[in-house]
């Protein structure tokens, strides 16, 4: 048979109860603070890949705008360059020995002079070209290079979003679980608080009972003693009147 636990007791569960309540709050919102600062976090890294996206977007336009003016200004210098060996290309190929040799030709003098005047056009022609493949492999392997650093920047950063969506998740599940704690701590102390009242209730009515037993009992006791007494009394006139 089990026996109502003593107001001690229940107020040690009480107290409990009140621990647990603290607890589960405490939990509750450092996990909410967890929360909300992965949710900021991946928010940043997702903002990050897209500025980062935009960025090498706009850098690969520039790339391209540069490879194809440069493409096309090669294609029109390579065009000036034939046309000046077509022009020159003989006398380029013969020059003469000295000064002294286009003196002696008289009037094809000139036209040397204009030879060696197309030989310095077509040389500095083919080092605008070489200029201009050397300064396109550099903006090609600075692409090239750019384009990998944004891969790898992405892949981390995607890395670092499904570790904090992962983190989320889990903190979700244990929110939830601290949550339901809390509502059955506090049930609990709900429980325990009747339970410690009633039990007080009970003893207060007892120990009014107790009270007014103690208060009338003398004056109860003495009536039930007239009660016997009268009793006694009746009997006895009875047992006379049977005598007679």
């Amino acid at each position: 048979m089990s026996t109502t636990p003593p107001s001690k007791t229940w107020a040690k569960k009480i107290e409990q109860d009140d621990n647990n309540i603290e607890n589960a709050k405490n939990s509750i919102a450092k996990l909410e603070a967890d929360l909300a600062s992965d949710r900021k976090e991946r928010k940043e890294a997702q903002q990050s890949i897209n500025v980062a996206g935009k960025d090498r977007k706009e850098q690969n336009n520039e790339y391209q705008t540069f490879f194809q003016e440069t493409t096309d200004f090669m294609a029109i210098v390579k065009q000036v360059q034939t046309i000046l060996q077509g022009q020159y290309g003989s006398a380029l190929v013969q020059e003469p020995d000295n000064n002294q040799q286009l003196l002696n030709r008289g009037a094809e003098s000139m036209e040397a002079h204009e030879d060696q005047d197309g030989s310095g056009v077509l040389a500095l022609l083919s080092n605008i070209l070489n200029d201009s493949e050397t300064g396109m492999e550099l903006q090609t392997a600075n692409e090239n290079q750019s384009q990998q650093e944004y891969e790898q920047f992405v892949q981390t950063q995607n890395s670092l979003i499904n570790s904090l969506t992962s983190a989320i998740g889990k903190d979700m599940n244990t929110l939830g679980t601290k949550k339901q704690d809390k509502l059955n701590a506090e049930k609990s102390k709900d429980l325990h608080t009747k339970e410690k009242q009633e039990q007080t209730a009970g003893k207060a009515e007892q120990k009014a009972l107790c009270k007014f037993v103690m208060d009338n009992g003398p004056a109860r006791q003495t009536k039930l003693q007239n009660e016997w007494q009268a009793l006694a009394d009746a009997v006895a006139f009875l047992q006379g009147m049977s005598s007679q």
